[in-house]
């Protein structure tokens, strides 16, 4: 049939039924992964980029390549905005920007165009530089002079306290830069200075042990910054200062290799900060010293061409330093 396309022998019913099925046993996340292009459906989703060099985010489909507009460009004064570093974006599509320069998290509602004003804002903070929200909406920030990871209620504005805090110092953390949570709610922090990455358990709080914690020689992260996992538990870690991805396996922790190293001259890496990964395992890479977003195979490894880019002057990228998948 054109336009769709269907496993042979089984019907629009019973593909639906399948998929309440898996609702009813394991939520949503599972309909998305029993759906999640096995059987040729496109990949539906918005790449969001956090621009410092022209204050703005801009917005494209996932699938993007090439010196395309951006669908959507947020900019203007009454955004507020002056350096986007790390992005969010929740279930209903309110975007979250952690902006250093400022000392905010600035929330955009869903739909959010042009010179739009903030829904709400959190304000006094000192560099904040990453910012995720977990399944229940609440906030989590790190910043650039602390290694402690913040945590705020869902509804917080203007100069709100904290509710919690997780302290990653006895981890050997100088400071928290990145965050993410990955499928099971488990939030991913880095370091760029003292090249950590650590798993924490859903809920985690006060002097925690992480789950897991990446770090040495081995482990080759250098200016360690945005985090990303898959839908197989793989963990991409993007590096500056040695331009490059890194992959590890599910279980890797302490001085651990990586699994996969995407780095050497033909990746055409500068600076790239953020990995996130589409729904069907293809891996982009924003990059502030090429003001790209680029694309790789979800087996991507070693020196290899990016298969596509979002790159040009029609893109609006500037200074990328965030970046975040819906």
């Amino acid at each position: 049939m054109k336009g769709h396309q269907f496993v042979k022998g089984y019907s629009r019913t019973l593909i639906f039924l399948v998929a309440l099925a898996a609702v009813a046993s394991s939520g949503c996340s599972a309909v998305a992964n029993l759906l999640s292009l096995p059987i040729g459906q496109a990949v539906k989703q918005t790449i969001y980029v956090g621009n410092c060099g022209n204050h703005s985010i801009t917005e494209y489909p996932a699938t993007a390549t090439g010196d395309v507009s951006p669908t959507v460009t947020i900019s203007g004064a009454n955004t507020t905005l002056s350096c986007p570093f790390g992005l969010a974006v929740d279930k209903s599509g309110n975007i979250y920007v952690a902006d250093a320069s400022a000392g905010t998290v600035t929330i955009f509602s869903a739909g959010a165009s042009g010179n739009a004003t903030p829904a709400r804002q959190i304000t006094g903070l000192t560099s904040p530089l990453g910012v995720a929200v977990d399944k229940n909406g609440l906030i989590y920030v790190s910043t650039l002079t602390s290694p402690t990871v913040y945590v705020f209620a869902a509804n917080a504005n203007g100069a709100a306290s904290p509710t919690s805090s997780i302290d990653l110092t006895a981890q050997g953390f100088s400071r928290s830069c990145y965050l993410a949570f990955d499928k099971n709610g488990d939030l991913w922090v880095s370091d760029e200075v003292s090249n950590h990455v650590a798993e924490y358990a859903p809920g985690a709080s006060g002097a925690a042990t992480p789950m897991r914690n990446i770090s040495g020689s081995n482990s080759q992260l250098h200016g360690t910054y945005g985090v990303a996992v898959d839908n197989n538990g793989n963990l991409y870690v993007g590096n500056y200062s040695n331009p490059s991805v890194n992959v590890y396996a599910t279980s890797a922790t302490g001085n651990v290799a990586p699994t996969r190293e995407i780095v050497g001259g033909s990746t055409t890496f500068s600076s790239p900060y953020i990995p996130v990964i589409r729904a069907d395992g293809v891996l982009l890479v924003d990059d502030s010293g090429t003001n790209s977003v680029d694309v790789f195979s979800k087996t991507a490894n070693g020196n290899v061409a990016p298969t596509g880019a979002i790159s040009g002057a029609s893109t609006g990228i500037s200074g990328p330093w965030g970046m975040a998948i819906h």
